[in-house]
């Protein structure tokens, strides 16, 4: 599954900058497909919006994948999020989630799915925040994410990302979890919080 970030008027914008911010989308696609078509892989595109905005949405990958392959849409599926929680339940059931700086690309390693952050942008738009992991200074490269673009690293470490067992995907995520977001299920330590909060403005 890759997270999409495009806006859903994107495909109606002439503005040189915008296309250019989106650069990392055009060149991205192509290579998962690519793996996928490899690997006897659906590529799934989860979408940023509902219906209709995701249908030009989706136009915009559809444009990208056409150039590529004439029948492209047998081996892709566009998913429309459906509800506020849907993109969750599609990345929490996937082999794979990738993504380029997608806030829910975060969410998603903190969920400990199986994730590869392609945080490319930063080769087209000069920004460092877009970096992977910012603000903290991570490598330019690690196990589970890439800063620049590298078509034989990405396929690669999409491979090993793959065929990683769970156990020892989280041995390897547990080294640098602490300097990314966290999750924490059922928002134990907010109630704990706010139980103790509230205990200590009762007593006054």
């Amino acid at each position: 599954v890759f997270i999409s970030q495009i806006p859903h008027d994107i495909v109606k914008k002439k503005d040189s900058n915008i296309r250019l911010f989106y650069k990392a989308e055009e060149i991205l696609i192509p290579l998962l497909y690519k793996f996928c078509k490899k690997n006897n892989l659906k590529l799934v595109i989860a979408g940023r919006f509902v219906k209709p905005k995701s249908i030009l949405e989706k136009s915009f990958y559809d444009k990208i994948l056409s150039k590529i392959d004439v029948n492209f849409k047998k081996d892709y599926i566009f998913k429309h999020r459906t509800s506020e929680f849907s993109s969750y339940d599609l990345i929490d059931i996937s082999k794979l989630v990738v993504f380029i700086d997608s806030a829910l690309g975060y969410q998603s390693l903190a969920r400990r799915n199986k994730t590869l952050a392609c945080c490319i942008r930063p080769n087209f738009i000069k920004n460092k925040n877009l970096k992977f992991g910012w603000p903290y200074n991570f490598k330019d490269e690690g196990p589970f994410w890439i800063n620049r673009f590298d078509e034989k690293k990405i396929f690669l470490k999409l491979k090993l990302l793959r065929n990683l067992n769970e156990k020892s995907w989280n041995k390897i995520y547990k080294k640098f979890q602490n300097n990314l977001i966290g999750y924490d299920e059922g928002n134990k330590t907010f109630k704990r919080c706010f139980y103790n909060i509230t205990k200590k403005l009762n007593n006054y």
